[in-house]
């Protein structure tokens, strides 16, 4: 099976059902086809909150508020660290 979505992770989506505006952090893709994208914003307060929309209930936002960080090298965390001995 191959998957494929419309959303660039890093854009600025909207739900069009509760409004909820937010960006997309990861798409996560399902055996029946369906897609689902996680958006992280955050709310009134400016508290981090995230959540889970279906890829058909969102709109893209225009470019302007969009948050595309520049290409970054993954860290995939300290390497000088050694883990704990049990």
């Amino acid at each position: 099976m191959k998957y494929k979505t419309t959303i660039v992770l890093g854009d600025t989506y909207r739900d069009q059902v509760s409004g909820w505006e937010g960006i997309a952090t990861a798409a996560h893709f399902y055996m029946n086809n369906c897609v689902r994208v996680s958006l992280d914003g955050h709310d009134e307060n400016g508290k981090p909150k995230g959540f889970i929309f279906d890829e058909e209930q969102l709109e893209h936002q225009p470019a302007e508020s969009s948050i595309r960080p520049g290409k970054a090298e993954r860290s995939g965390g300290p390497k000088d660290l050694t883990p704990p001995a049990r």
